[in-house]
């Protein structure tokens, strides 16, 4: 009875109330759960409400990264956040490239226990907060490519245990702060590409841990401070260029042993290159191109081993490129185009097999031959010496050169003929030979280079006809002008068409071209004539009226000396054409067509003298009867007469 009761009791019960009560014990459980969570990691509500108000100076989070930063979860689970096992305080904050944008909080300067923040690629705006001067603890800040701007707070220098700082690619102002100096752990100071300006302080002497310095693309003034020769040990890499540094090169940069990067490109610098840095040998990149420095390229570079990039580019250098720079056989690139530099090419230089990249010598004054051991730069991919003053002919060895892609020898003297042993040269893709004096024709073989694209030859003295070949035809791509020798071409060229090279035939002489038409013609006259004269003879017995008439009518006519095709027109009118070419009754203008193939202009229209003979007898032949008007009447009916098309008089008169 009391499980009948049991059961109506429970049946009664809604079914949505059952549902609530679910719920809520869910959510207790839940809440419980958290609270448990919250005890067992601890909560700061310093760090969280730091991170909290980070969050609410972003203003554009399109990959939802701090979406996690709610109190459904402890702060040291959010996204980008890192924690301490210890004290479970922040001590790393990572929102790298996440397109971030907004301002920086002052309230991240109450991450006390920050070690690392990373802010790098974002669209962060504003200033550097001063509270992050606050951060005891920082050992790595990057700030890099960001919108940020203003000046770089000098209490940055309270961070004492700082030893990354990558400011980067930002909008910052100012000078660079003298307090910075003091920071003695310093590894790392990267600030290019911003807008600073002063000169380097020269506290940054003091920075005893400095490995790496690059304030390249600002506009720092003045000139490099000695003191920076005080890092004589650590530094390793010095970049200032792309500014508006000015003075000379201190002879004291000598003593920064351990350097390995020399990147002054790019300023305003003055006098010459120091023979101290003979001293740096792990020196394996100097960079001291687009200044105004003058004097000598110091033989003591020749000590820099390790060198695998050297660049001396636009300055006022003057003198011979020095012999001992053959000694840097770890050489990749070479540039010391734009300068004075006078004399002939070092072998010792022109033959290093190391460089692989490029090598610039170009507009100097560098005279002479170019050595057969360029041959030796087996790996290099690009080679200008243009506007100097080289002379003789473009060495054949040339053809080891095999990973060339760029060749200007433009603007020398070159002499000769463009060589054949260029043809090895498959992979080139410009070559310019402009402005020599090469002479020859344009070889074939730079039509089937498979990469050419760009191809100069102009200003030389190159004859004949413009090649085949897919770099010939295309306009933009080629440049033949002030060859006054060659001819053919696209028409965009302008070049005069190239003469006929089939051979000629003999040119008859104009007495023979006249005399044989002459000849050909008189004695036509007189055959026809004999002819005519003995049909007359033979008719005379039987109508001698009709033969008096006619004799008087030929008579006339010669006298006259009238045109032949009004004899033949009277005689066609007196009897009239039977059939077709091959036979013409008497009075026939075959003998008409005969004179007239004889008297052709060009020989090859010319009947030869044996096809006359041969054609006049025929019609001798048809005179005298001796073809029957069967055969006539014969040719009529079938249309043609049957024609030897083969017959070399037929080619004369068949239509």
């Amino acid at each position: 009875m009391a499980l009948k009761l049991l059961k109506s009791f429970v049946s009664s019960i809604p079914t949505h109330w059952c549902l609530s009560m679910l719920l809520l014990l869910y959510q207790a459980s839940h809440k419980t759960a958290f609270a448990s969570t919250t005890t067992r990691l601890g909560r700061n509500e310093t760090d969280r409400l730091a991170l909290l108000s980070i969050k609410a100076q972003i203003t554009q989070d399109p990959m939802l990264i701090t979406s996690s930063w709610n109190d459904s979860r402890h702060f040291c689970q959010w996204k980008g956040v890192l924690c301490s096992q210890r004290h479970l305080r922040v001590t790393r904050l990572n929102l790298e490239s996440y397109n971030l944008a907004g301002f920086i909080s002052p309230s991240i300067g109450n991450l006390s226990f920050l070690r690392i923040v990373k802010l790098k690629n974002n669209s962060f705006q504003g200033g550097i907060p001063h509270e992050m001067g606050r951060l005891f603890r920082l050992k790595f800040l990057d700030l890099s490519i960001n919108l940020l701007e203003g000046q770089i707070p000098g209490n940055l220098s309270h961070c004492h245990n700082l030893r990354i700082l990558v400011l980067d690619q930002n909008k910052f102002i100012g000078n660079l702060p003298t307090e910075l100096g003091s920071l003695s752990q310093l590894v790392a100071l990267t600030i290019l590409s911003n807008n600073l300006t002063r000169p380097i302080p020269a506290s940054f002497g003091n920075l005893s841990s400095l490995q790496l310095f690059m304030a390249g693309e600002n506009m720092l003034e003045g000139n490099i401070p000695g003191s920076l020769a005080n890092l004589s040990t650590q530094l390793q890499h010095l970049i200032v260029a792309g500014n508006k540094i000015s003075g000379s090169i201190p002879v004291d940069i000598g003593n920064l042993v351990s350097l390995n990067t020399l990147g002054l490109f790019d300023n305003q610098l003055t006098g010459s290159i120091p023979t101290s840095i003979g001293r740096l040998h792990k020196l394996q990149l100097v960079a001291f191109g687009g200044n105004r420095l003058s004097g000598e390229i110091p033989s003591s570079i020749g000590n820099l081993t390790l060198l695998n990039d050297l660049g001396l580019e636009e300055n006022n250098l003057h003198g011979n490129i020095p012999l001992t720079l053959g000694n840097c056989k770890a050489l990749l690139r070479m540039n010391l185009s734009n300068n004075n530099l006078t004399g002939s090419i070092p072998r010792e230089v022109i033959g290093l097999s190391s460089l692989s990249i490029y090598l610039d010598l170009a507009r100097n004054s560098l005279s002479g031959p170019l050595p057969q051991e360029v041959g030796n730069l087996r790996n290099l991919g690009f080679l200008k010496l243009s506007h100097n003053k080289l002379s003789s002919k473009i060495p054949s060895s040339l053809r080891s050169c095999v990973s060339l892609q760029y060749l200007y020898l433009d603007n020398n003297s070159l002499k000769g003929v463009i060589p054949q042993s260029l043809e090895s040269l498959r992979g080139i893709e410009e070559l310019d030979l402009s402005d020599n004096s090469l002479s020859g024709e344009i070889p074939k073989f730079l039509g089937s280079l498979p990469f050419l694209r760009k191809l100069d030859i102009s200003f030389n003295d190159l004859e004949g006809e413009i090649p085949v070949g897919e770099v010939f035809q295309n306009a933009s791509a080629i440049s033949v002008s002030g060859n006054n020798k060659l001819c053919g071409g696209i028409p965009v060229l302008e070049l005069p068409s190239c003469p006929d090279d089939q051979p000629r035939k003999k040119k008859m002489p104009l007495g023979l071209a006249l005399l044989i038409p002459t000849v050909c013609g008189v004695f036509s006259i007189i055959l026809t004539s004999s002819i005519l004269i003995l049909c007359w003879l033979r008719k005379m017995r039987k109508q001698p009226s009709v033969a008096s008439s006619l004799m008087d009518s030929w008579g006339t006519r010669l006298v006259q000396q009238r045109d032949i095709s009004e004899l033949v027109e009277s005689q066609i009118s007196s009897v009239g054409t039977k059939g077709t070419i091959g036979y013409v009754a008497p009075g026939n203008p075959h003998v008409y067509q005969i004179g007239v193939a004889c008297s052709e202009q060009l020989p090859r229209e010319r009947m030869t003298i044996v096809d006359a003979v041969r054609e006049l007898h025929l019609a001798k032949d048809i005179l005298l009867e001796r073809r029957t008007w069967s055969n006539v009447s014969k040719y009529s009916t079938a249309g043609s007469p049957p024609i030897d098309k083969t017959s070399s008089s037929m080619k004369y008169f068949h239509n």
